[in-house]
């Protein structure tokens, strides 16, 4: 069974990819007690991983990358396309030489 592991101040917390939306709300409101009082918590996932998430979030560190292909099957959510979704500000703007790829990192904020 394919897992998402989170580890906070020497702490490991397991969240299953294939448990059911409940339940994964569960696990995370279970963590958010355990780290009360800390700010910035981290989501790093799969596509059903970002989707079940999304509405939790009230920030988000996208990386914008300039280049196509022809069998990507998987998005991240558009935020630009949803309601309440503010692009803030551009924390990176580069050009990488040696994979010839123009990458931004945005910061995106909920309700501003």
């Amino acid at each position: 069974m394919a897992e998402i592991k989170l580890r906070y101040l020497n702490r490991e917390y397991i969240l299953n990819r294939t448990a059911e939306i409940e339940k994964l709300i569960e696990e995370i409101d279970e963590i958010r007690s355990k780290i009360d009082g800390y700010t910035d918590v981290f989501v790093c996932g799969g596509a059903s991983i970002y989707k079940q998430m999304i509405n939790y979030c009230d920030e988000c560190l996208v990386t914008h990358i300039d280049a196509t292909t022809e069998d990507a099957d998987t998005f991240f959510p558009n935020l630009n396309e949803l309601d309440g979704w503010h692009k803030k500000e551009c924390l990176l703007d580069t050009f990488d030489d040696k994979s010839q790829l123009h990458i931004e990192i945005w910061r995106y904020v909920k309700g501003i």
